[in-house]
């Protein structure tokens, strides 16, 4: 067991922490700098993403906020800043009123990119719901590798923004003149997710214009600073109750009336419903599952760690990694996992979950994990890290949760956990069998269709399907 084993960090983790680095907004001078401090002095494989944060309070960026905070945080600046972006925006309006786009379908999604990761592949099957109005879909960053990009193409125009969007006085130009485009339609619906451009558009839409945003996961930071579009957004998508009660109580501290929470709408994610009978649970060793992006928060060295302990434990139990390179696994590891790297066939995907008896999820945080939820629905059983609104979902018959405390605790108590269905088949069966009729009850995907076009194109209620409804969240008492 090499849980606490050191290594440097390679270049795939290094892009990973300047990407964290880059999301929570910190300028790309700042990001050349942290690269540079982690050659001069490696990160060890104990906790990237606490490594990523460490870097932050460097005594650069440091001075950067006091400086900002004394000059730019004052009234003035800021009402200086503004200003210049509603002259910014204007201009963009004016710009567009030369443009000859025009959309049919008068649907409009603004994404950041279509790369690898499960809310990706939850905006493609949006994009698909509509796809009988042909959407436009912009993206506002180039990514990495695109991999769902095919999914949008096959379902309406796509638009790279790129540096257009991205620009900090540029990109609200931009804005403006994307609004313009949208405003000269009859009924155009927008709906924004993982995208500052959607934001910098919101203001300058019109009021004929239906507007709607997407999160994934509660984020203090964003969701105070996505609040004050609030009165704005026509309807405020979540993926779960947790993420709408925690809403509500941030509303209530900032002074937000009721009739704005009443927006907020949950919409659970949908999935294609495979199959529980295909595997066999009398077979001598058990398949263990592991999906996700290489990143820190997913923390796949724990996979690494729990499949070496129940190697060392004399458990027969296969470990199969798909997403993460062998590089995001300590070296002593190595030899206890299957590396697949990224899976883009579906059918191959659902072919892993149709043979996987237990499936691993081990982030620091989540929202609802797609990845999950389509692993319950081939009978999968899921063993994860208290996260996100897995509580919501696993009650101990159809999944199980550690504690999300110190890493070498969540590979005790993941080991403990294979180790218990390994040995118990009877067990695992029949939790394999819960966990499908759960998924068959809570994630189809008709449903998820179903709701979608009610929020979007405001379509008639009818049968749905087993999915939970769309519900508007009332207010806490």
């Amino acid at each position: 067991m090499t849980t606490t084993a050191q290594q440097p960090v390679t270049l795939e983790q290094l892009s990973a922490l300047a990407g964290s680095l880059k999301d929570r907004g910190l300028s790309i001078p700042s990001l050349r700098i942290a690269m540079r401090m982690i050659r001069l002095a490696p990160i060890k494989q104990a906790g990237y993403w606490a490594a990523a944060r460490a870097l932050t309070p460097s005594l650069i960026l440091q001075a950067k906020r006091t400086v900002w905070r004394v000059v730019g945080g004052s009234v003035p600046v800021q009402a200086l800043k503004r200003a210049i972006q509603r002259v910014l925006g204007a201009t963009g309006l004016c710009a567009s009123r030369w443009a000859r786009q025009r959309n049919p379908g008068q649907v409009f999604f603004l994404f950041r990119n279509a790369d690898i990761g499960g809310a990706e592949r939850v905006h493609a099957q949006i994009v698909r719901a509509v796809s009988d109005r042909k959407p436009w879909v912009y993206f506002s960053e180039r990514g990495v590798d695109d991999v769902f990009l095919g999914e949008y193409t096959d379902s309406g125009r796509i638009v790279r923004a790129g540096r257009l969007a991205r620009g900090r006085w540029l990109g609200h130009i931009y804005a403006g003149f994307l609004a313009g485009i949208i405003n000269r339609h009859e009924s155009p619906v927008v709906l924004g997710c993982h995208s500052r451009l959607f934001y910098r558009v919101v203001p300058l839409l019109s009021r004929h214009v239906r507007c709607v945003d997407l999160r994934h996961a509660f984020e203090h930071g964003f969701e105070v600073f996505s609040s004050h579009y609030a009165q704005r957004l026509d309807a405020r998508v979540v993926i779960s109750q947790q993420h709408a009660c925690l809403r509500g109580q941030l509303y209530a501290t900032r002074g937000l009336g009721p009739d704005l929470l009443t927006r907020s709408i949950v919409i659970e994610n949908g999935v294609a419903l495979g199959s529980c009978e295909s595997r066999l649970f009398s077979c001598p060793q058990v398949t263990v599952l592991f999906v996700a992006r290489g990143a820190p928060e997913k923390r796949p060295h724990l996979v690494g760690a729990v499949a070496s302990r129940c190697r060392s434990q004399g458990l027969r139990a296969r470990f199969v990694i798909v997403g993460p390179t062998p590089d995001w696994i300590a070296p002593g590891d190595r030899d206890n996992c299957e590396f697949l790297g990224i899976v883009r066939d579906p059918q191959q995907m659902s072919q892993l979950y149709r043979e996987a008896h237990l499936i691993l999820l081990t982030s620091v945080f989540e929202g609802m994990p797609l990845v999950i939820q389509e692993a319950m629905a081939h009978g999968v059983v899921p063993i994860v890290t208290r996260c996100g609104a897995l509580g919501e979902h696993l009650n101990g018959d159809n999944g199980i949760i550690v504690d999300n405390g110190a890493e070498d605790t969540i590979v005790m108590d993941m080991t403990r956990a294979v180790d218990r269905l390994a040995s118990d088949r009877a067990l695992l069966e029949r939790m394999s069998r819960r966990a499908w009729e759960y998924a068959r009850d809570h994630y189809t995907a008709p449903a998820f269709t179903h709701h979608w076009r009610r929020v979007l194109l405001g379509e008639p209620a009818s049968n749905p399907g087993p999915l939970n409804s769309a519900v508007a969240v009332s207010p806490s008492p």
